[in-house]
């Protein structure tokens, strides 16, 4: 998938019933250059470890 929304189900509720809120749309480009520093600090640390 290319793009995707971020949903957060039940957020909050009232006196209709549960309510959720889609907040965003985030693109695999977008999420993978958010990704990226996370990965590296898990990839370096293993990398220097079997070295």
């Amino acid at each position: 998938t290319m793009q995707t929304e971020i949903n957060l189900p039940y957020i909050t509720a009232d006196a209709s019933g549960p309510k959720d809120i889609n907040i965003y749309r985030l693109g695999r480009v977008q999420l993978e250059n958010l990704m990226e520093p996370l990965i590296k600090c898990t990839v370096d640390p293993q990398q220097r470890r079997w070295k």
